[in-house]
């Protein structure tokens, strides 16, 4: 499960400088009890090993959105379930044992079974973090996302707008919305924040982002514009057989039927698909000699 957990919100919270507390209590109570859990060492091991590679003193990658999940803590508990039986072995009352078995089971399966009913699916998942998050943009965005594939754009469209109210800067939701108000046919709106979202990474623009905004600025008769869009997909990916063709269409619409003919043999190399009727069209014009 997402819990909000990120590294910038908890450095916000005062007691993240007293976390260092808890390791050294640990490893005092391990020292003065060292001679008696020297048997159970095996069992301890097997949960530090476990728990290292995801404990933040080596960063990776799913650390910067969640530095606590369940999954961090699964190989671990094998230390704690052969811990578990060779304690319950110790006991010489067998029938200490078996209720300590029976309350395991019954206390895994109910937890078990409540899980489930979260990890169902992508929407469940991400309801219950909105539900046990506070002013977290992330999982009204995930949960946004996962509408949007499903189909349902006014759901998408409430939960990215949530994820906006939150943080206005937040780069996918701005993405994530803008494909959206493009299924819905809202031209106008998915400019805008496909331009917001182009703000927010001048440096590295993502192509398919340029891409769908010139799809719309096309929609809505700015030519000029979607041409300096798809040209500038180009040039990022001069292997872009959709960018070329659909410059091609613009350049033709205006009247550009060289331009629009360099396109298309450019789109044909490069396998990509010409409509017949239309390149017979192009043809046609420049025999005409309406080249402008």
């Amino acid at each position: 499960s997402y819990y909000g957990r990120t590294p910038t919100k908890i450095l916000q919270e005062t007691l993240i400088y007293f976390s260092w507390l808890f390791p050294v209590l640990a490893g005092l109570i391990l020292c003065r009890f060292r001679s008696k859990l020297r048997s159970y060492l095996p069992e301890l091991l097997i949960f530090v090993i476990g728990f290292l590679p995801v404990s933040g003193l080596v960063t990776f990658e799913g650390q910067n959105w969640n530095t606590a999940a369940d999954r961090y803590l699964y190989l671990s508990f094998l230390g704690i379930a052969w811990l578990i039986s060779v304690l319950a072995d110790s006991i010489r009352k067998r029938r200490y044992v078996y209720l300590l078995v029976f309350i395991i089971l019954i206390w895994t399966g109910i937890t078990a079974f409540n899980q489930v009913r979260i990890w169902e699916n992508n929407e469940t998942i991400w309801t219950r973090a909105i539900e046990i998050t506070h002013n977290d943009e992330i999982p009204y965005n995930r949960r946004g996302v996962t509408y949007y594939h499903q189909g349902n754009y006014s759901k998408a469209l409430a939960d990215l707008t949530n994820a906006l109210e939150i943080n206005p800067d937040h780069y996918q939701s701005l993405y994530a919305r803008g494909l959206v108000y493009q299924k819905m046919q809202q031209p106008k709106l998915a400019i805008s924040d496909y331009s917001s979202a182009l703000r927010l990474q001048p440096t590295d623009p993502d192509p398919d982002l340029i891409y769908n905004r010139a799809l719309m600025l096309i929609s809505t008769g700015s030519y000029q514009l979607a041409i300096a869009d798809l040209s500038r997909v180009i040039e990022m990916n001069p292997e872009d057989k959709m960018a070329y063709y659909n410059r091609a269409a613009v350049y033709f619409y205006l009247g550009y039927y060289r331009n629009a003919w360099d396109d298309l043999t450019i789109t044909e190399k490069l396998g990509g698909y010409v409509n017949p009727d239309f390149k017979m069209d192009v043809i046609n014009a420049l025999e005409q000699g309406k080249q402008q």
